[in-house]
Order: C-alpha cells, then sequence, then structure tokens
C-alpha cells in the first residue's frame, strides 16, 4: 500500500505493518497494474519508483501534473493537467494530447487502456466522465467526484456530494451495479481500486483521517491504518495479502 500522509508519501507492506516513507513533498501516489513500480507528482515532475529496488527512479518533467494513473498494461502514464489529459509512453518519454475537457482531477484507467474515468468540474460542479479508447467518445456517468476504474474496466465509481456513499456504474450500460457506504457518522473520499475488481481503498474523513479497504461482493471493509493524517492511498494486493 503507498499513501499521502502529511506532505510525503509512504509504503506500508500489509503483511509486515511497518511504514516507510519514500518520498518528501509528494502527491497523488499511484501503483502500476503488476505492482512493479508506483509513480507520484514531486513539484512539477512525475516520479517512477521500482517496487524491489526503491533507488531506482526515473524523473519525468510536466508543466503542472495534477493527478496521474498508469494505463496499457503499465506501458504508459496518464497525467492531466488543467484540462488537458496527457498521455505520456514510459518507453520514450514522448507525451500527447489525448483528449481535452473542463478541469480534469483525479484520473483512472482499466489495466488495457481502453476505459479512461475522470472527476471534471464545469459549470454546474463535479462530475464523473467516462473515456472509451476504441470510439474516442465521453460519456458524462453522475454527478460527483472520486473517479476510479475497476481493472477489468467494468465498473467505475462516483461519490455522491455528502461523501457517505460510493455508486458503482456498469461502464457498458451506466446503470447502477452497487452501492458502497461509508461507516457509520463517517464519511469518506480519494478512493482507489485496488489491482482486485472486488476491492476499493478509500480514505475515511473525520476530524482525523485513515485508510479502508472496501469489498463491494459483501459491502464489508477494514481498517488499514490508525486514525492520523492519511490520505490518498493506493494498493496493490499479494496472493498472500489477499486472504
Amino acid at each position: 500500500m503507498i499513501f499521502e500522509k502529511g506532505r510525503d508519501i509512504y509504503l506500508q507492506s500489509l503483511s509486515a505493518g511497518k511504514m516507510q516513507q519514500v518520498a518528501s513533498a509528494s502527491r497523488y501516489p499511484r501503483w502500476s497494474f503488476s505492482g512493479d513500480q508506483f509513480a507520484f507528482i514531486q513539484g512539477k515532475d512525475i516520479v517512477t519508483v521500482q517496487h524491489t529496488d526503491l533507488h531506482q527512479t526515473h524523473r519525468i518533467s510536466a508543466d503542472a501534473p495534477h493527478a496521474l494513473c498508469f494505463s496499457q498494461n503499465d506501458t504508459h502514464l496518464l497525467y492531466s493537467d488543467g484540462n488537458i489529459l496527457y498521455e505520456l509512453n514510459l518507453a520514450d518519454n514522448s507525451k500527447k494530447v489525448l483528449l481535452k475537457s473542463h478541469t480534469i482531477y483525479e484520473i483512472d484507467s482499466s489495466s488495457d487502456g481502453g476505459k479512461i474515468a475522470f472527476t471534471e468540474k464545469p459549470f454546474s460542479g463535479y462530475q464523473v466522465v467516462l473515456f472509451t479508447r476504441k470510439d474516442n467518445k465521453k460519456r458524462v456517468v453522475k454527478k460527483g467526484c472520486s473517479a476510479s476504474l475497476s481493472p477489468d474496466g467494468s465498473l467505475v465509481s462516483v461519490l455522491s456530494g455528502d461523501h457517505r456513499k460510493l455508486f458503482l456504474y456498469n461502464t457498458e450500460s451506466l446503470e447502477l451495479a452497487k452501492t458502497l457506504h461509508a461507516p457509520p457518522s463517517r464519511t469518506f473520499d480519494n478512493q482507489a481500486w485496488s489491482n482486485e475488481n472486488d476491492l476499493v481503498l478509500s480514505t475515511i474523513e473525520g476530524k482525523t483521517t485513515s485508510l479502508a479497504l472496501h469489498n463491494i461482493i459483501n459491502s464489508e471493509y477494514i481498517m488499514l491504518t490508525p486514525q492520523g493524517d492519511f490520505d490518498r492511498g493506493d494498493i496493490f494486493l499479494t496472493p498472500e495479502e489477499e486472504n
């Protein structure tokens, strides 16, 4: 698991439980789909790090990146800058404009890159948009935020305005498939799908913040951190941790 704590990025193994700081003055950490590497934003740069060797890093200049995610089976990164979504080829650091929209906040991709979800803010408030690469088509899913996609691209998330419900929609029909609820008397935010289609990580909000993992099959959740200043996590589960 990787997450923000204060203004820094930490890595934590669920089995070992020990937190390790991997970057300072950084934000928006994301795992690759394979779990071999992760990426985050540090200033105006995007930094990728090999999981097995934290000293093996790669820094890529970007103008003003806001959010990022891996795509196309980890061969590319997507990142937003204002109202532009860029696609970055990790083999040669070349980039291209994938689409332009309103100001883009959270972004996520299916593992194959065929579907991309993002939160944007037009004049009427936040909304989640689904982009399909095969037909170059954008569809508004629903009003709300916290756009995230299941790895197989079958479900897209939309957080309610009061941050108490996470609606999961079928990406083909855009019909509601499932609703997850925040813990009693709490709210949640900044959801990110794990590498498993049934498990979603979220920030539990209150006077302090923590991270929880939600099972969309039985609607149960487990707390992964104590109360503190934990936020915007992403998680890659090994076969041992899935159990």
